[in-house]
């Protein structure tokens, strides 16, 4: 299979998580990320992918998943000041499609695509076109599993050999993808995803599996924006997979409308 790297890369950097506000990791409360000295024998884990696809649920359970809505509680932490609140997000995996509203009081925030069209709109701008770099990482949050993800789209041409290495004091098996930076840490018991890393960018970090129609999803999430020196906290409230969406919901807004006229 020949792979396209760029189209790869494009998929894995925004695969992890949710878009700024509906992820999450914890640096500043004592985690970290590092490989060991092991890694770099670059030790055989053939099987680790279909080990944590298992342990998600399984394939068939995973591809029945078509459209997601979540609603989470939210808590971000900055230089600027702290706030609270609640993201929405919807979710069209067949017809990549996805939306995602933040109301944190003092910051609100609307932002949605269709394939690789984008648009974003808060309270300090109008509706606008999102740039390729900025829809790759709000694309993060579409993935039940970014690994399950790249591999039906890409298979095992995907990945890299997986090795040893840590994520937040935790041994995990660090699993990369070919011509992408992202990190993709799996816990070595569970097989289920600990945390996600872009270097020098942002850092994720999951929690609080539950099993939702068979797949194990995180509940609990938090991200170091480490660019933006800003940290969030996200609890999922709800979600629901597989049902219908107004196709509605991810059309762009007029450009007269704020996102309080059309979101809040």
């Amino acid at each position: 299979m020949k792979l396209n790297k760029t189209k790869l890369a494009l998929v894995v950097i925004l695969g992890a998580s949710t878009s700024f506000f509906a992820a999450c990791n914890n640096q500043g409360s004592g985690g970290s990320q590092s490989e060991t000295s092991e890694s770099t024998e670059q030790a055989n884990y053939e099987n680790i992918v279909d080990e944590h696809i298992e342990a998600a649920g399984g394939l068939a359970a995973l591809k029945k998943i078509k459209t997601i809505r979540k609603t989470s509680s939210v808590a971000s932490k900055a230089a600027t000041g702290n706030a609270s609140g609640t993201t929405k997000e919807w979710y069209d995996l067949v017809a990549d499609k996805g939306r995602i509203t933040t109301d944190l009081g003092v910051y609100k925030e609307s932002k949605g695509w269709v394939g690789q069209q984008g648009w974003r709109q808060n309270m300090l701008e109008p509706v606008r076109d999102t740039t390729a770099e900025e829809l790759a990482v709000e694309k993060i949050g579409m993935a039940v599993s970014l690994i399950f993800t790249v591999k039906e789209a890409f298979g095992n041409a995907a990945f890299v050999t997986p090795s040893k290495a840590t994520f937040n004091n935790r041994n995990c098996v660090l699993v990369k993808f070919v011509g992408s930076p992202v990190e993709v840490y799996l816990n070595g018991e569970t097989k289920l995803i600990e945390g996600i890393v872009i270097p020098g960018f942002m850092s994720i970090t999951y929690s609080d599996y539950r099993k939702i129609e068979g797949v194990q999803v995180a509940h609990k999430n938090k991200v170091d924006i480490i660019v933006m020196a800003t940290k969030v906290t996200a609890q999922i409230e709800e979600i629901e997979f597989n049902i219908k969406l107004d196709a509605a919901e991810f059309s762009k807004p007029g450009s007269q409308k704020t996102v309080l006229d059309r979101d809040f």
